[in-house]
């Protein structure tokens, strides 16, 4: 008997290493498929002797080029759980940066193996464990809380509240990156289907939801970055008020839509819809505020078309829930 600790990654996933010894007595060595058992409050761990099951490690051969950042995202997104880059001449210390850069925008990568010619990755996150709309209800969660922000730090000139507006847009991009991941496992022939997955339809959906989520978070950045940069966009009280009235029909707008989506509610969606010539109106109120201040046009034209651009996503958000 051997007792061993849970770990833990930095991205929450558990696992358990075996004895040296225990796994050549088994004749198991990197990369042998083992099968998992679960019996009652018992887990067990047994060597896979047959043929290699639906599921196993999926591998990459990639070699250093201009595009090494590019191949490594397109091997992750298409599933692979082991990347080896491997060259003939030794890999440069500015490739290495380039592959370490590209692999801290993609959830559960680590490097497991370096050497001079050699760099193997591995997704540490088992695919099973990987919930397509758990993933999508959190980046909806980071963009609408993103949203408010940036409302907040434009009406309060609040410039250290818009910067953590921007930094939060590199976890949007992570967690889509992970869904795209999921879904497209969800529907490959890689792995047993499971009852409890999206299906085919439902991942298509799902994928477009989080592209217009992903457009919205990009809207709140350029939001906080003018509320950052450009101080003649400081609101006098009238204009604040405007802009705090927009910015509550519009976060509720996006937030009815998406939930319009995942629960088919036919009722908001058309209730989002019969709102928006009220959050157009509203929007030209505020333009002409604006335009009366000391704000360039260009600032306030780029704002603007931001906000206009939510409310858009919004009333094509609410399309998809007709349509599912």
């Amino acid at each position: 008997m051997e007792l061993r600790r849970i770990q833990r990654t930095s991205d929450g996933t558990f696992f358990i290493t075996i004895p040296k010894d225990w796994a050549s007595e088994l004749g198991l060595s990197k990369g042998s498929p083992v099968r998992i058992l679960k019996e009652g409050d018992r887990l067990s761990i047994e060597p896979w002797k047959g043929e290699e099951p639906p599921g196993a490690l999926r591998e990459a051969v990639i070699a250093p080029s201009p595009l090494l950042e590019r191949e490594i995202g397109e091997k992750y997104l298409s599933g692979y759980e082991l990347i080896r880059i491997r060259s003939d001449s030794v890999i440069d210390s500015k490739s290495r940066e380039r592959i370490k850069a590209a692999l801290k925008t993609l959830i559960g990568m680590e490097i497991l193996e370096e050497d001079s010619r050699n760099i193997v990755i591995q997704c540490v996150i088992e695919p099973d464990l990987l919930k397509p709309d758990k993933i999508l209800r959190r980046i909806h969660s980071i963009a609408s809380s993103m949203l408010a922000d940036s409302f907040k730090s434009l009406v309060e000139g609040d410039e250290e509240l818009a910067s953590t507006v921007i930094e939060r847009d590199e976890e949007v991009d992570r967690l889509y990156f992970l869904l795209v991941r999921a879904l497209r496992a969800s529907i490959s022939g890689h792995r047993p289907r499971r009852p409890d997955l999206p299906s085919p339809r439902d991942c298509m959906d799902y994928r477009l939801l989080a592209t217009y989520i992903e457009a919205v978070a990009d809207c709140a950045v350029a939001i906080a970055e003018r509320a950052r940069s450009d101080p003649a966009l400081r609101l006098s009280g009238e204009q604040a008020e405007l802009m705090a009235k927009v910015g509550r029909m519009i976060q509720e707008a996006f937030k009815g839509a998406f939930e319009a989506v995942l629960s088919g509610d036919l009722e908001s969606a058309s209730r989002i819809h019969r709102s928006r010539p009220e959050m157009e109106g509203e929007l030209i109120r505020l333009g002409r505020s604006l335009l009366g201040g000391p704000a360039r046009a260009d600032a306030i034209f780029g704002l603007l078309s931001s906000l206009t651009r939510i409310c858009e996503i919004s009333v094509d958000m609410a399309d998809l829930a007709s349509s599912r």
